[in-house]
């Protein structure tokens, strides 16, 4: 029987898919590297352990040992050819997140040199549909709504939307010279499951929220010993004990950063990918992004500090931010860019197929976050899974 050959299911997306596909009963084969000690097969099991899966996995799932950044895979040629045999249909997952510029090479390697091995498979094998994970990311900023098609862009806000947007473009063009439908799935940003908060990536959402918290421990510290870096900052506990951070955040109007949680891109990227329409893609996107300010509120009374609030961005050359505010910021990074996104996403295609199934994104409301927050802390933002 022909399978699904999912590539990055070691990911967080891709995992997510595998495990999604297994628990339906639904025969797959996944790609995966070695890494440190651990066998790509090693790597998958404990993945599976993670989703709470049963032993029924080796039934259903078959892990090949593989590195689709090199021709054929690296694989032997008895095997490569055993693989385009086996294989009806490809879900390319595989990519590096890194923002990075000084990992440009990297990154696209993963990006651009994988995904050219990976499209060379699908031609030899003749696959009945190439899908590919993209990011919602690759639309242009400045436009009144990004629609569902690729639009020509010139700028980026850094290597990982460059070659997301390369690949976008680079797939469709290969699957319609070598004639395979193609579908490609744009997600904003995914956090945790909404139910339970599990999740075992600790980036996007969580990265500036856990700078403020080592931020709150490191000061607390400090403060107990005499205050003396604290001072230097402007940081202090105010009258209800709360450590008190100087920072104002620069914010635009009418911007959000769009954030869905992994059980809802699940839901929604199977049903769209058991649609049998071709030359699509989706926004799998909340039609509600997060103000900045809210996301504050949330932050600041879950972490239980204050002091922290925004300010209308100023392009000036004059503006110059205080010390804590050039810490937090540089702690940040490329994620800072993403506080004041304005892009706004068009679903149209996918709201055709999802409205009537009922697959709604749920709003990031209190109660979320703190379900999401709670899990990352009881895990200390990952460091601990393994005991749960």
């Amino acid at each position: 029987m022909n399978k699904i050959l999912i590539t990055g299911a070691t990911g967080f997306i891709g995992s997510h898919i595998a495990a999604a596909f297994v628990k339906e009963g639904r025969e797959i084969v996944v790609t995966a590297r070695n890494k440190g000690d651990l066998s790509g097969y090693q790597r998958m099991q404990k993945l599976f352990q993670w989703f709470q899966l049963n032993g029924t996995t080796d039934k259903l799932c078959k892990v090949v040992e593989a590195d689709i950044s090199r021709p054929q895979f690296g694989l032997s040629h008895d095997t490569y050819h055993s693989l385009l045999n086996d294989t009806s249909e490809i879900i390319h997952c595989a990519a590096s997140t890194s923002f990075a510029d000084k990992l440009r090479s990297s990154v696209e390697v993963a990006n651009l040199e994988a995904l050219k091995h990976v499209l060379k498979f699908a031609t030899e094998a003749s696959v009945d549909r190439f899908n590919l994970v993209s990011t919602a990311f690759v639309c242009p900023t400045g436009l009144n709504v990004c629609k569902e098609e690729i639009v020509e862009r010139k700028s980026f806000l850094n290597v990982y939307e460059e070659t997301k947007y390369r690949a976008e473009k680079e797939s469709k063009r290969v699957c319609e010279l070598s004639g395979i439908p193609w579908k490609i799935y744009r997600p904003s940003i995914v956090y945790g499951n909404s139910q339970n908060g599990r999740t075992f990536r600790f980036n996007g959402l969580y990265y500036p929220i856990k700078t403020l918290y080592l931020l709150k421990r490191m000061f607390a510290g400090d403060l107990q010993n005499g205050g003396n870096h604290s001072m230097k900052l402007g940081v202090h506990r105010d009258d209800e004990g709360r450590i008190f951070f100087p920072i104002k955040l620069e914010t635009k109007p009418n911007t959000g950063i769009n954030l869905i949680p992994v059980d809802f891109f699940v839901n929604a990227f199977l049903a769209l990918f058991n649609t049998d329409d071709a030359g699509k893609i989706y926004h799998i996107t909340n039609p509600y992004p997060s103000p900045l300010e809210l996301l504050l509120d949330y932050t600041t009374s879950y972490l239980d500090i204050a002091g922290i609030t925004t300010r209308p961005h100023i392009q000036k050359s004059g503006e110059q931010r205080n010390a804590m505010e050039k810490l937090f910021y540089s702690y940040l990074g490329e994620y800072s860019l993403y506080l004041t996104d304005d892009r706004v996403f068009d679903t149209s295609h996918t709201n055709h197929l999802l409205q009537p199934l009922d697959i709604h994104c749920p709003p990031l409301d209190y109660r979320l976050f703190k379900t999401i927050m709670d899990y990352a802390m009881k895990t200390n933002w990952g460091k601990t899974l393994l005991q749960e």
